[in-house]
């Protein structure tokens, strides 16, 4: 299920991230997230994700090789996004 007018950046799989660009660059968001199925999602507020950030130093190297590996798939293979248009 496609929402016409929006544009699809990626599928996001279980144990995937989101809004964590957001956070550590205290930026607004660069994009919104829909789901097309159920979905059990964890929240942190900013201040807990920092906080993490700062007692785990694994989830930092983690995060770090996710956040590389993203624009490294977007320096290698160039795509534009796709505006999702109406079929039916």
């Amino acid at each position: 299920m496609f929402i016409p007018g929006k544009i699809f950046l990626r599928k996001i799989v279980r144990g995937d991230c989101i809004g964590e660009m957001g956070v550590i660059s205290e930026e607004c968001r660069s994009a919104g997230v829909f789901s097309i199925q159920d979905s059990l999602l964890v929240r942190f507020t900013k201040n807990d994700f920092l906080t993490i950030m700062d007692k785990y130093p694994i989830v930092n190297r983690r995060l770090m090789k996710v956040l590389i590996k993203r624009l490294q798939n977007q320096s290698l293979c160039p795509t534009p996004a796709r505006r999702i248009k109406k079929v039916a």
